[in-house]
């Protein structure tokens, strides 16, 4: 009797069972494109306050997606809203994301980078030069 194994899509990792791979994938890689988006936000309003339409406009994500996105961060304390002239809202980047979050998501892409690119690189070995280079740096700052 052989013991049926599953593998991860993303990762390649193999589990046991099936419910063991749902697990590894719902805790170690849903929510992505949610911390993509995070990152991105966060960056953006690290350069200035700005509203709701600019962030969408800057991210080219919809209205909906970066306000969903931007109350979760203000949950977390990252990010506040002003509101001036009785109506236009505008947000910022608090104290704890300008001191705490953006040197956690600087040191976690450079952490990450050597790995991605290991990722590249067997992919690219596994099945052939189709798949582009990738590189992940953290944009200069202006001082």
């Amino acid at each position: 009797m052989t013991e049926e194994e599953f593998v991860c899509d993303e990762c390649e990792k193999s589990f046991s069972t099936e419910r063991g791979l749902h697990v590894h994938a719902s805790k170690v890689h849903d929510g992505v494109e949610d911390k993509k988006v995070d990152l991105k936000i966060m960056k953006v309003l690290k350069d200035k306050d700005r509203d709701l339409d600019d962030i969408a406009r800057e991210l080219d994500k919809s209205k909906h997606v970066v306000e969903n996105r931007i109350e979760e961060l203000m949950e977390k304390e990252w990010v506040q809203k002003q509101v001036d002239s009785g109506k236009d809202a505008y947000y910022k980047i608090t104290e704890v994301g300008e001191e705490v979050v953006v040197p956690l998501m600087k040191d976690i892409v450079e952490e990450t980078k050597d790995y991605i690119e290991d990722v590249s690189e067997a992919f690219k070995n596994r099945v052939g030069p189709r798949l582009p280079k990738i590189s992940v740096e953290w944009p200069e700052e202006d001082e």
